[in-house]
């Protein structure tokens, strides 16, 4: 049997931190039972213009933890996941794996999600929903 080394745990654990989020930023955007093209259009440059440039990480490791992201996303969007079971999953993991958000990450994370609810208009009241308990998850243990 093969031993797992210190280093592929941080990047399994990374990589599902990534998973996660990518559960995340799908369950705003399907808040409203449609991905707008806008929607998708303001996630994918936020991978690009946003994430590829994390703080903290290099430029190989951002380029993946962004490829997981999307790769999340489209794999909820294929399964036609509904926006509650996405949310509820990064809940879930988020719960149980709170040293991984810093301050800094929730922060990151706040300012993508509201970037995707306002992309197409403005937030409409199932993505203010998802926002609420979003918001009140990152402050419940900080």
């Amino acid at each position: 049997m093969e031993k797992t080394t210190t280093s592929e745990i941080m990047n399994t654990s990374k990589e599902q931190l990534y998973y996660h989020l990518g559960l995340l930023f799908y369950a705003i955007a399907i808040a409203d039972k449609k991905i707008h093209e806008k929607e998708f259009e303001k996630f994918k440059t936020l991978l690009r213009q946003k994430w590829l440039h994390y703080p903290g990480y290099d430029k190989t490791t951002n380029k993946n933890n962004a490829l997981e992201l999307y790769n999340a996303f489209i794999k909820m969007q294929d399964l036609e996941t509904g926006s509650t079971e996405s949310f509820e999953r990064f809940r879930k993991y988020f719960l149980k794996n709170t040293p991984l958000f810093t301050q800094e990450l929730r922060a990151f994370i706040w300012e993508t999600a509201q970037a995707i609810a306002t992309s197409n208009a403005q937030k409409n009241k199932s993505e203010l929903m998802v926002l609420a308990k979003l918001g009140m998850l990152l402050q419940s243990t900080t």
